[in-house]
């Protein structure tokens, strides 16, 4: 069963070319963010590293490349413990969820906007494809205060294009994800925590696992000192 609609929505088909987005912040700032080739900030999927986008996924959603949008594996689990908490402090987002949410949703915490965001990832993955739905995803997601897109982030913790990153900052900034703003107090002054230490550690070793990293550059890059420019 095809899971498009019977006329294309506008809002969604405009993101197939380049586009402006509203970033809204706390206090009624925002930011304008612009997905075309022609914005010096914007990175095109294929100068991402491979490594970063594996890193990516481990991190942020392993099964992306196997579900349409949404994972059937993780959200009978994620609603189960929701409803049991009154909550809905476990997600389960998808990068596909989370892109519907960074593009069209508030930040409420209801099951109403959770259901939205549920059929919004459905139809950004049917309508997008994959290649292009992480492409706007690594441009629009927060890094940081203001901070958006990965082409920015690396100029700002590393002063690097991220074509450069080595596989530890790659591992940084994907552990940033969950809680760009929160996990700052996590790095201050440029050390990061032992909590962020062993989050990275984390993402090094699935890559170890899996062959993305030999023997050796897992080591280095356990070792290597980060050069955070914070």
């Amino acid at each position: 069963m095809s899971l498009q609609p019977a006329r294309p929505l506008p809002a969604i088909e405009r993101l197939k070319g380049p586009f402006v987005h509203r970033a809204e912040a706390g206090g009624g700032d925002a930011t304008l963010i612009r997905v075309e080739p022609e914005s010096p900030d914007f990175v095109a999927l294929a100068d991402v590293p491979p490594l970063f986008v594996r890193t990516l996924l481990f991190g942020e959603d392993a099964n992306f490349f196997g579900h349409r949008g949404v994972d059937l594996r993780e959200l009978p689990v994620a609603l189960a413990r929701n409803l049991a908490r009154g909550t809905l402090a476990r997600g389960a987002s998808t990068i596909s969820q989370q892109l519907a949410k960074n593009l069209f949703l508030s930040r409420e915490k209801t099951m109403g906007r959770k259901l939205e965001e549920l059929a919004l990832a459905l139809l950004l993955d049917s309508s997008l494809g994959k290649e292009r739905l992480l492409e706007i995803y690594l441009n629009v997601i927060e890094w940081g205060p203001g901070l958006y897109g990965l082409r920015p982030a690396a100029r700002h913790y590393f002063g690097k294009e991220p074509a450069n990153l080595t596989p530890k900052q790659m591992a940084f900034l994907v552990s940033l994800v969950p809680g760009p703003l929160k996990y700052q107090r996590s790095f201050a002054g440029g050390i990061p925590t032992p909590f962020f230490e062993g989050l990275m550690a984390t993402l090094l070793a699935k890559l170890h696992e899996t062959g993305a990293l030999r023997d050796d550059e897992y080591q280095l890059a356990l070792a290597e000192p980060l050069d955070l420019r914070v």
